[in-house]
Parts: C-alpha cells; structure tokens; sequence
C-alpha cells in the first residue's frame, strides 16, 4: 500500500499571507496534535506529509501538491486559524477537484453542521482524530468498512447532514506512537520542544474549549512513555528546554511530583515550563518542579473578583490566586498569570477588582519580571458553554466572523458592557500593565549624573 495523505495545519487567519515565507516572523510552537494524527496514519501504512503553514512556504504547499501528490488531505484548525484553512482547501480543490479534503480539530467539533456547508469540504471529525482519520482513509482509500460506522463523523448524504456518534477518548495514550517528530522542521520553531504529559481538564470554566473537547475527562500517559520522548527529543535534536502542554500538567499533585523524579532520573538537566491552577499546586509540589527544572508556571487567574470567577464556573478565589503565586516565588519559578477581560458577569468595577489585582501580583515577584500578567478578552469559542449557553448568560454574539475571535478583539455584547467597553477595559488594563513597568523600570535604573549647571541649557 502506498496511498499518500497530506495534512494541513494553518496559521492564525490573523497572518492571511499564503504566500509570505513568515518563518522567523511568527516563531510557533509545532502543531503537537496533527503530528500525532499523522504518525497514527503513518503507523497504519500511509505515505504521510505535514505542512504547518506557520513554519513552511506556500512554495512548500505547492511542491507537496504537485510532487507528492496526495490522494486525501486532512486539516487540522483552531477558530481563528479556520478562515486561512479554508482559503488553503479551496486551492487545493481547485488544483485537485477530486482529492477528498476533511476538516478536524477544535473549531470544526464545535461547527460540523456548519462546516460542512463549505463546498470545498467533504468530511469533519469531531475530537480526538487518530482512530477516526485511520477508519476514514481505510474507507476512502482502501474500500473499507461503511462511512455510517465510523464514529465522531460528519458527512454529506445527498443533501442531508450525517454526524455519526461521537467516539469514546483513547484510554490508553501509550499505545499511540510519538508524535511525527521527523515530519517538520525542528529547527524552524522557536520553542520546538512541545510535549504533552496527559490530555484533558476535569473543571467546568464556562469559556474554555479543552473541558467540553475532552468530555472532562483527564487521561495521563505512562511515567515511561513520557520521559522516553523526552528522551527521543534530546538525543535526536539536542532538545533540552521544554513546553508541558498538558491543559493541567499538575491536576493529580502526586502524579507531578513522580513526572518530576523522573525526570531527576535524566542524564542530562532539563528545564521545562506548564500550565496549572491555582487550587492545583502546593509548596511540596512546586519546590519539586523547581528542582526538576521549571522555570515557568502559568496560571488561569482569569479575574480578581470572587464573584466573576465563581459566575464563570472557576471556582477559585482571590485568596487562592494570591497564595498559590506567592507560593511559586518563594520556589524561584516565574509566574504568568492568565487573565481575561469582559466575562459575562463582569461588570466596569470588577473589572477595576482585576487590575487592582493583577497589580498586586507583579509586586509580589522577588526579581524584576518573575511575575508577569496577560490580559486578553473573553471569546466565545464553539463547543465552549460561552458559546452555547450565550443567551442564558445574556450574551450578545455579534458575529461569526471567525478571523476576530483572537482575544484581542471584542466579539459580543454582555448584559452588562458593549464589545467597544470591553475594548477600552481592556485597553486600560494593558495600559496598567505597562505604566507598572515602566515605573519598575525607572526604579531600578541607575541614578543619573547631575548634569553642570554651565551645560544645563545645551543639553
């Protein structure tokens, strides 16, 4: 058997220059989740090609088109990547009318009935795509089994939509193989050394995807498996600084702290940054990741108002986000401390509640810059509870223009602000943010020399 298929990872709609080489421009991470569906396939017996458009040239498209030849293309596509992904299949249909080309990732599970409305689209996964994408090419490729059989699958029957039931989550992320690691360039990523731990969030914040993608279920690989590919990555590209990208690399503290003994086990130091909550950490759990090579932590603080973070279903408080920080200082680990401005509880003075707060927690760092704070605005992302529940929440979804859901630009009204009062909180937010380090800044700059009074005038 030597089928080819291709898969597509496009950049942020935000960068829509298909024939711009932006490597070096957009510094991306590789695009973990495709590489895993295209070494399943690759496993199965495909000839399998990866194009990130973010690390690649339209050239490079254009070669694997016409020199590879695929005889199926899968898209791999987050919400404000799905505008450029749509513009890339359309090329490929017009270069190829025949290939069938299939959409999957988080903004098609969330839009599989409306996706399928593009004409230059033929199948949508929903999820997890290693086993769907394998049945669905066994399918088209090799005459096997029924479409209607396969699971977490949209198709077009005539003029009706099919969506088959949605597929259990793999269980047992060891039996996967790594991701395909030989497929990219690694040397064209800034922080090439992606790697996730587990996959899943067991919480219910009502504006994130990674709860509702994963069925809230939390699934850990194996200890072994996963310092094996940090093996494989050092020894292979000299890798030794690492991004954990679990959703939550600390949801069992136990099993973190034993990540962090194996990885002391390493013949060689590495260091590492994660993802985590507040209400997941304690100072056992982050003086071991310190000494196992964290450098960084990022938190979803989200608001400084208790009210806002229980609205929003974070179930954290201001006390918690405050201890937890202060907590990875003493560590010696950096801090960056996710918020969001324009929840739909908040409200011009809550808002005030978290710049107060973000405030706070950059003057609790022990060294300039060991806490930092990342404002972006609240989007309603399909499949979220933002999304679904916008008109319980008393949300106003303007529009669907998915190129704009980029965290830096309002997309609805809220019962309480308009999109253009988020823009200025959030304005006003990023302003504090920078009037604080600026302020910083000059206090830690030396004094300068008084300048003569005779040259006062000149100078």
């Amino acid at each position: 058997m030597s089928k080819k298929i291709l898969i597509v990872f496009p950049m942020p709609s935000y960068f829509n220059l298909m024939d711009r080489d932006l490597r070096g421009i957009l510094n991306p991470v590789p695009p973990i989740g495709t590489m895993y569906v295209a070494a399943a396939l690759e496993r199965r017996g495909y000839d399998v090609r990866l194009w990130d458009q973010g690390a690649s040239t339209g050239a490079e498209l254009d070669g694997f088109l016409n020199d590879f030849g695929p005889d199926l293309v899968g898209f791999g596509c987050c919400t404000v990547g799905y505008d450029n992904a749509l513009e890339i299949a359309s090329r490929i249909r017009a270069a190829d009318p025949q290939v069938p080309i299939v959409f999957g990732g988080p903004h098609t599970t969330g839009t599989m009935e409306q996706t399928l409305a593009e004409p230059c689209i033929d199948y949508v996964v929903a999820g997890e795509a290693e086993e769907v994408m394998g049945e669905l090419a066994d399918h088209l490729l090799l005459g096997r089994g029924r479409l209607e059989d396969i699971q977490s699958l949209g198709y077009l029957d005539g003029d009706s939509v099919r969506l088959t039931p949605r597929a259990p989550q793999i269980r047992d992320l060891d039996a996967l193989p790594f991701p395909a690691w030989h497929m990219i360039h690694v040397d064209r990523y800034d922080l090439p050394g992606i790697i996730l731990s587990a996959r899943g969030c067991p919480f219910n914040c009502n504006f994130c995807a990674a709860g509702p993608l994963s069925f809230r279920q939390y699934r850990p690989r194996g200890t072994e498996s996963f310092v094996a590919e940090i093996r494989y990555l050092h020894d292979s590209f000299g890798l030794s600084h690492f991004f954990f990208a679990d959703d939550l690399f600390t949801a069992i503290k136990r099993r973190a702290i034993g990540l962090c003994d194996a990885i002391l086990e390493l013949p060689f130091p590495i260091t590492w940054t994660c993802e985590s909550r507040v209400d997941t950490i304690n100072a056992e759990l982050l003086s071991k990741m310190a000494e196992a090579g964290c450098t960084t932590i990022q938190f979803g603080v989200e608001s400084g108002n208790d009210g806002v973070l229980k609205a929003i279903r974070k179930n954290t408080t201001r006390n918690q986000i405050c201890e937890a920080v202060r907590m990875a200082v003493d560590a010696g680990i950096k801090v960056a401390a996710s918020i969001i401005i324009g929840h739909h509880a908040d409200t011009e003075e809550t808002i005030r509640d978290t710049v107060v707060l973000a405030a706070k927690l950059r003057a609790m760092a022990a060294r300039p810059g060991q806490v930092r704070t990342e404002f972006s605005i609240a989007t309603p992302l399909p499949g979220t509870d933002l999304f679904l529940e916008a008109g319980n929440l008393g949300i106003e979804i303007q529009h669907t223009k998915w190129r704009q859901y980029n965290f830096i630009t309002p997309v609805m009204n809220t019962a309480h602000l308009t999109a253009e009062e988020i823009r200025n909180l959030y304005f006003e937010a990023n302003m504090s943010r920078m009037c604080d380090i600026t302020a910083r800044k000059n206090r830690e700059a030396p004094a300068r020399e008084a300048v003569p009074a005779d040259l006062a005038v000149a100078s």
